[in-house]
């Protein structure tokens, strides 16, 4: 089989090779995406490092290994502003953001996935802000914001933004949440920041944060094959309280899972998630990656070590946020967390202490 492009053709066993490439960076799913996507960009990387063909650019992606991070960069679409299409944003307000104020948590939580440079994670957060404000509540709210690219969730965290990337804000908000660093450069005010964590995150393979009130997930399904879509659907049906909300971009939908949901908005693709059912989420994705085993650069002792320290990051993420008082364990019983108050469900320990459990 070969998939072809106005420029260039590339074989099934040459597509595999970049594919194979981009996953040793950091398990990033090549194949996941659309092919006319892939190929675009692709062929805009072949021409910008001068290369004629396919085969002369695996080589010299395979002898540069800067290569493969520029390549991985230039696949991610990164096109975002601050309240992009402001209608969309007006709707979510009436549709969910009203009542998410009110909604009976001790901490509402929301979910930013494919962040790219943060202008969105920002936008929602200035919405709830100013709701809450204009509402006289103060409420705990946080929102996680991911992206697959450390780039990406870099450049978010630092907040700063030149004039041109404000060009949609309003200037009050500017004003507001925003304060000068030097003559040409704008970063997000500490009261706002703190409220956001960004992380760097697979969506396709990472476990999915839980108990959100509302994802907003705006033109990244767009670029990914149908079953890759419905993956991503799902898991956001599973990260979803029973009555959390999920904003699309415009020109996305839900397709076979639509059942899943109650439409809100179907102009700006708002919906609420169907609590009474159940989609068919990866549960296996819930549970820690496999240990890799690399006998050139690792010991056993090493790597046991950073399986424990992956396994309290999930714990982490994941668990902890819940609040509720638990213990986490290995697979050999051996006590690795301990969160609140756990000791009424436990007689007093005496003498020699032991991290295993059954000890």
């Amino acid at each position: 089989m070969v998939k072809s492009n106005s420029e260039f053709c590339i074989s099934e066993n040459q597509f595999e090779k970049v594919v194979g490439r981009l996953r040793s960076l950091n398990s990033f799913n090549l194949a996941a995406y659309k092919e006319q996507t892939v190929m675009r960009r692709l062929a805009r990387r072949i021409s910008m490092v001068g290369c004629e063909t396919v085969e002369e650019y695996l080589t010299y992606l395979e002898n540069t290994p800067a290569e493969t991070a520029a390549l991985f960069n230039d696949l991610l679409i990164e096109v975002t502003s601050f309240f992009r299409d402001p209608e969309a944003f007006v709707s979510l307000e009436e549709t969910v953001i009203k009542n998410l104020i009110n909604k009976d948590v001790s901490e509402i939580r929301l979910w930013i996935p494919a962040c790219a440079s943060g202008q969105e994670a920002y936008s929602v957060a200035i919405m709830l802000a100013e709701a809450l404000e204009k509402a006289g509540q103060t409420r705990n709210f946080r929102i996680f914001a991911t992206d697959i690219s450390e780039e990406a969730v870099a450049f978010s965290a630092a907040g700063i933004y030149h004039p041109d990337m404000l060009a949609n804000l309003k200037e009050c908000y500017r004003k507001k949440y925003f304060y000068p660093v030097d003559d040409d450069r704008f970063r997000i005010h500490p009261r706002l920041r703190t409220r956001i964590s960004f992380f760097k995150h697979n969506l396709l393979s990472d476990p999915p944060f839980p108990y959100i009130d509302l994802i907003c997930c705006r033109n990244l399904l767009i670029y990914f094959k149908p079953e890759f879509q419905q993956q991503i659907i799902a898991t956001f049906h599973f990260s979803l309280r029973d009555d959390g909300a999920l904003f699309l971009g415009s020109s996305e939908g839900l397709n076979s899972l639509s059942y899943g949901f109650n439409c809100l908005d179907n102009r700006w693709r708002i919906y609420r998630k169907n609590s009474e059912v159940k989609l068919p989420f990866a549960a296996h994705r819930l549970r820690p990656k496999p240990l890799q085993m690399n006998n050139q650069n690792h010991s056993l002792s090493a790597s046991h070590n950073n399986n424990k320290s992956r396994l309290l990051d999930i714990w982490d993420s994941l668990l902890a946020m819940r609040g509720e008082p638990g213990i986490f364990l290995d697979s050999n019983h051996e006590i690795l967390h301990i969160n609140g108050e756990v000791m009424k469900y436990f007689p007093m320990i005496r003498g020699r202490l032991s991290t295993h459990l059954l000890d």
